[in-house]
């Protein structure tokens, strides 16, 4: 058979019903289950790192005081290096700097130590460095802040005007 033949009876034999057997997709059932098999791996490849931790994580809670800041110290080291390493710096000078701070706000939040006054009348010493550095001066947003402004005008108790009276 020629080429022209097949067509002719391939096309005497497409009929409307032929066509619609070969348009179906798939059936409803077989989409639904597609796409929840799909979120399904989805949300669960996402939440292994969540899940892993709270499954098989360390818990702090039974752990002593003293094991607890060993390993919050030696979680604040790794991510010291990690932050080290994205900035192209060496993990010791931020961990200086961390130092650095760290006893200044210790020696700011130090408690006063009391003195007497020649009366006898215990004082207590301001708090922080006794050299005090010069405090700056606020902001204009400050400033507006601490405005005090009027509030809007609420009408009095006798006006005749409210509708639900």
């Amino acid at each position: 058979m020629s080429n022209e033949q097949n067509k002719q009876k391939n096309s005497a034999d497409v009929t409307p019903e032929s066509l619609m057997e070969r348009f179906h997709g798939p059936s409803f059932a077989k989409v639904v289950m597609v796409t929840v098999v799909f979120h399904v791996v989805v949300i669960f490849g996402t939440s292994i790192s969540y899940m892993k931790k709270s499954l098989f994580g360390d818990n702090v809670g039974k752990l002593t005081k003293e094991k607890r800041i060993e390993k919050a110290v030696a979680d604040a080291t790794s991510s010291i290096r990690k932050i080290a390493e994205e900035n192209d710096l060496n993990p010791q000078d931020i961990s200086d700097k961390f130092a650095a701070a760290g006893t200044r706000a210790a020696r700011v939040s130090a408690p006063a130590p009391e003195t007497k006054t020649p009366t006898g009348d215990a004082v207590k010493a301001p708090a922080g460095d006794t050299a005090k550095a010069p405090e700056k001066p606020d902001s204009k947003i400050e400033k507006d802040l601490k405005k005090a402004v009027e509030g809007p005008k609420l009408p009095g108790a006798g006006d005749k005007d409210d509708i639900f009276q």
